[in-house]
């Protein structure tokens, strides 16, 4: 035996390590931050709202005070329209939340858009150690 190993059988090693490396991270969500895994379970949103021809308009304009995530009957989060991006706070519990939807409302706390009259309500996943993103919302105005 000369300790030499064969090309095949290094590649075939280099690639099951890799694999294996991979599928480590995949399965253990790795936090986002320095937290503690419930640190890492929020939910982040942004809001546009637009006309029907796909118009993007101020909060101000259309009268918006308060955006107001709603998730399932789990709880709901307000926040000011003009910030146009928010999260929940951290440590939601693991599950799935419906009917998750996004209302805009006015001074008066009357709703000028519901996102359920336009996309209606989704399902939203809180997973494990990972914070969970819903990305644009669109609140259409007529």
């Amino acid at each position: 035996m000369n300790g030499k190993i064969s090309t095949p059988v290094f590649l075939g090693f280099t690639a099951l390590l890799f694999t294996l490396s991979l599928s480590g991270c995949i399965i253990d969500a790795t936090p986002s931050n320095n937290g503690t895994c419930a640190d890492n379970r929020y939910v982040r949103y942004e809001w546009d709202i637009q006309t029907a021809g796909g118009q993007s308009l101020s909060c101000e304009s259309v009268g918006g005070s308060t955006v107001r995530l709603v998730l399932g009957d789990y709880a709901y989060y307000d926040s000011p329209c003009s910030r146009y991006a928010d999260s929940t706070t951290t440590g939601l519990p693991e599950g799935s939340y419906y009917p998750t939807y996004l209302q805009l409302f006015n001074v008066n706390n009357g709703i000028v858009s519901d996102t359920r009259n336009f996309t209606g309500s989704v399902t939203v996943n809180v997973d494990h150690c990972v914070p969970t993103d819903l990305g644009l919302v669109v609140f259409g105005i007529q």
